[in-house]
């Protein structure tokens, strides 16, 4: 599911601006919102397999104390983003709570692990992905498509050999 949402959210990273173009030209000017909050959705997906091992290994309660972390973070930080920011800080408030959750369910994966979770190359991968899709995001919104979808490629090759999927 992860590396199906990673390449999602890379392509409306690309196609952001023209994604939101269809919905009249107003909603253009939503485009670096729209990247931001996919990268918040490859971060949620990410937090699925956590959840998904909390399952496996009957261990919902830490599941539960997980989603508690996010649910406070996010209302935390909504009302002063919010207030900040309006619209980017909603988003913003969402992609800091899922980072939250992330951040406690690995912890307590790692800290009472039944299971040998090899997340390190996940998150190399990740990181690589994340760092090169700032030019195909920067290609995006600047209507160069046929870039973009190169630079695409090239940052989804790259996680998937430091990632080592096959």
């Amino acid at each position: 599911m992860f590396p199906a949402v990673l390449g999602l959210s890379l392509g409306v990273l690309v196609f952001a601006r023209f994604l939101l173009a269809i919905m009249g030209p107003p909603y253009t000017a939503f485009a670096g919102l729209l990247q931001i909050a996919c990268l918040g959705a490859v971060a949620q997906s990410l937090s699925l397999y956590t959840n998904v091992c909390f399952t496996a290994t009957d261990r919902v309660h830490h599941a539960v104390l997980a989603t508690s972390v996010r649910i406070i973070a996010f209302a935390c930080l909504f009302w002063p983003l919010w207030t900040s920011m309006q619209l980017k800080g909603a988003v913003l408030s969402w992609v800091l709570g899922e980072a939250a959750y992330h951040i406690v369910s690995v912890y307590l994966l790692r800290k009472h692990s039944d299971l040998r979770l090899h997340l390190l190359k996940n998150y190399a991968g990740l990181a690589g992905a994340f760092a090169l899709s700032a030019l195909p995001a920067r290609c995006g919104l600047r209507a160069e498509y046929f870039t973009g979808v190169l630079l695409l490629g090239v940052a989804l090759l790259a996680f998937f050999m430091v990632a080592q999927y096959s």
